[in-house]
């Protein structure tokens, strides 16, 4: 019996696996559960019969999509969410989130979400052959929508891209930021300084892995030449260790090689301050030096006990 039906299942799964598309297309038909149990999902928003333009579509209700939606609120920004799960419907109802049960891989759900009329999509699930052909559909219907896809691995940027994706987030690539982040924030570097460089990393990297673009840049990059002299600001605070004492006085270039390039005041950038300069509460400084330089100059500037 056994042998008998494993023969039989090698023989069936070929023909299932050929027929799934047309199967799954026909059973599209019957995922409207509200229709059929209208107790579990009543009283939803009819998308449908709002007039939307320019608004943007969210694909998801996960932590992603709800925070997305807090923003989008607060800003008055006109938006939809499109939730495949019932009981994420079911809870949210009567919390005035626009939100229509439905699977966004099906057409006909993207029009009752007036997809033609939507300026941004956000498709925030976790589901990537779902996201593809979501990706797909939407480019199809509204050639000029902006999409914005998650995804867990690099290595779905490409073909995302190529179905039409205008900009692809990552999770693998952000939470190797986030983790330098961290480490660099454990030996009490500069926080202004961190942020920067995760927006450098930012910058570079999604140029590289969108669009093949820089890859010299990236090359010297990790030679370390172009990073050699940068630029940072910092900003003398009531505590600064630097507070009523002149440029001069402090021999930030002798102590630290870093360089002060300007001086902002009130408003008033001086180029080349002078020495006599004295350091006022809300002053920016502009430094110029290496990372190493930098990171001395302005523990100099915020660190009751500099180096």
């Amino acid at each position: 019996m056994f042998l008998a039906v494993s023969v039989l299942t090698m023989i069936i799964t070929p023909v299932f696996i050929q027929w799934s598309p047309r199967i799954a297309r026909r059973t599209e038909a019957f995922q409207r559960l509200h229709q059929w149990f209208p107790g579990r999902i009543s009283h939803r928003t009819e998308i449908s019969q709002l007039k939307l333009k320019d608004h943007v579509i969210i694909v998801g209700y996960g932590l992603n999509g709800r925070n997305l939606s807090k923003v989008l609120g607060e800003f008055e920004i006109p938006f939809v969410v499109l939730e495949i799960r019932g009981e994420v419907v079911q809870m949210e109802l009567g919390s005035g989130v626009p939100m229509q049960y439905g699977d966004a891989t099906n057409p006909a759900i993207l029009r009752q979400a007036q997809i033609e009329y939507a300026k941004v999509l956000v498709v925030a699930t976790a589901d990537p052959f779902s996201a593809r052909r979501m990706v797909q559909l939407a480019r199809e219907l509204n050639p000029t929508v902006h999409i914005v896809v998650r995804t867990r691995y690099l290595k779905e940027l490409e073909e995302l891209q190529q179905l039409g994706a205008n900009e692809i987030i990552p999770e693998e690539f952000e939470t190797s930021i986030e983790i330098s982040s961290l480490v660099l924030q454990t030996y009490k570097m500069p926080q202004q300084m961190i942020i920067e460089k995760a927006e450098q990393i930012r910058r570079e990297g999604y140029a590289l892995l969108r669009r093949g673009e820089l890859p010299e840049l990236a090359h010297h990059l990790r030679a370390g030449t172009l990073v050699d002299v940068e630029i940072e600001t910092c900003r003398i605070d009531d505590d600064s260790p630097a507070l009523g004492r002149s440029l001069g006085e402090l021999s930030i270039r002798q102590r630290t090689g870093a360089s002060v390039v300007a001086l902002m005041r009130a408003g008033i950038t001086q180029s080349n301050p002078a020495n006599k300069s004295v350091l006022e509460v809300g002053d920016v400084l502009a430094l110029l030096g290496t990372p190493g330089n930098l990171r001395r100059a302005i523990g100099l500037l915020v660190d009751p006990k500099p180096e």
